[in-house]
């Protein structure tokens, strides 16, 4: 009976502990350490319980250590990019920021690692679904407060860019990525957990009002053009003939609408989602482009080891403390780590997803409508990826968790059968 019982309250904290560190993510703060700017996650607080988690499966015998090679390429290709700039590096951030690079891959992987061996059944990947689609609506609502807090008194606050929503995450596109990831992520829990249906919707409505109040063009585009190739996949193929005609004639309509420009800059979020592009010779693009520009320059410079982690500055900028973001998480990445670094990051992120890939071209079967959802969660931030820094986002490295853990317990075809009424999946 004492090992029943020791087993189930076992079972409970790790279940805890993946609700905690899921729902805590998307809650952050910026730290000055050192006169470094440190972003800090909710999630981070809980790493010395993840760590004793890891320990204790560790002593019993069962730890997962998922693509742990990976692991090791991804610390070793950023910890060498800091020695081989270490002046550069040692000027831009001091001591104190060397070893604050250093750590954050770990950090990273850890929550990878925490939520890769807390999901041990589907039950406790439904569980993981619920908390991280019920924990986005409140970030999503604060985010709406924020926004419409300054429309409405004219006064900044700690949850909104001005007009623009950021909520929680102290950036309106991370803000917008999240909760684009977060629909997604609805989508696959609308799949799996009939239960969960009769509040997925309203979920859903609140995301992307959230989504719409952030501004963020990005984000907009890559959650179009996601939910698009999820739609195209998922319908026959006169679906599909009826779905296109329907976008034509929408776009049709705004085209030739009389008071479009009147309409556009009747607020400030149409007004910005007016100037949405993807030609980087526009003028809505020419900053990002600056910035993309110096960094293939950068890259060009030290395509082996890069200028180091964390180290990138614009072209023009003297000051080695001076440095940003690029603004596109894969040339950030070459640019600081170079070649081996990107291999590292990419090969560690879509490892499931090439895996799954390759049972797909080798079976030529369809995949289950939740395996596409699960890979439109990860491409969703990949696209998002690409004018954003989102790297050290730590929901990016908890959805590559849930990825492992769904290809594990699931299998690329493991969903292909239809889900049983009685709710969730056991």
């Amino acid at each position: 009976m004492t090992a029943i019982a020791n087993s189930r309250m076992g079972d409970r904290a790790r279940r805890a502990l993946l609700v905690a560190l899921i729902v805590a993510m998307p809650v952050s703060a910026t730290l000055h350490l050192g006169g470094n700017r440190v972003n800090v996650a909710a999630s981070d607080i809980l790493l010395p319980l993840g760590a004793s988690f890891l320990a204790w499966r560790a002593f019993r015998g069962n730890l997962r250590l998922a693509s742990f090679t990976l692991f090791c390429l991804t610390v070793f290709a950023i910890d060498l990019s800091i020695v081989a700039n270490f002046n550069d590096s040692l000027a831009a951030k001091g001591l104190l920021g060397l070893i604050v690079e250093a750590f954050k891959i770990v950090a990273l992987w850890y929550q990878f690692y925490v939520i890769v061996n807390a999901i041990e059944t589907r039950d406790d990947f439904v569980l993981a679904l619920r908390a991280w689609v019920g924990g986005s609506v409140p970030i999503a609502l604060i985010g709406i407060y924020g926004a419409l807090s300054y429309q409405m008194t004219g006064v900044e606050n700690d949850y909104a860019l001005m007009f623009r929503a950021q909520s929680t995450l102290g950036d309106s596109n991370l803000f917008a990525g999240y909760l684009a990831c977060s629909i997604i992520l609805s989508l696959l829990l609308w799949h799996l957990d009939r239960s969960s249906r009769k509040w997925i919707v309203p979920a859903i409505a609140i995301l992307v009002v959230g989504i719409f109040l952030s501004a963020s063009r990005g984000t907009m585009l890559s959650t179009t053009v996601v939910l698009t190739i999820l739609i195209g996949l998922s319908l026959s193929w006169k679906a599909r003939l009826v779905a296109a005609v329907s976008v034509v004639a929408v776009a049709l309509t705004g085209g030739t609408m009389v008071a479009k420009s009147e309409w556009f800059a009747s607020n400030p979020f149409t007004e910005r989602l007016a100037t949405a592009t993807v030609n980087v010779n526009d003028a809505a693009a020419s900053d990002r482009k600056q910035l993309w520009s110096d960094a293939l320059d950068r890259f060009k410079g030290s395509p082996i080891l890069g200028v180091g982690r964390g180290n990138f500055r614009p072209l023009d900028e003297s000051d080695p403390t001076k440095t940003g973001q690029v603004h596109d998480m894969f040339l950030g990445i070459a640019c600081e780590t170079g070649i081996l670094g990107v291999l590292a990051y990419a090969l560690a992120l879509s490892r499931d997803a090439i895996e799954m890939g390759v049972d797909r071209l080798s079976t030529r079967r369809r995949f289950p409508a939740p395996t596409r959802i699960m890979l439109c969660g990860l491409l969703i931030l990949i696209l998002c990826g690409l004018t954003i820094s989102i790297e050290n986002f730590r929901g990016l490295w908890m959805l590559a968790g849930l990825l492992e853990a769904y290809r594990r317990l699931f299998g690329a075809y493991g969903l292909a059968a239809p889900i049983p009424a009685t709710g969730g999946i056991s």
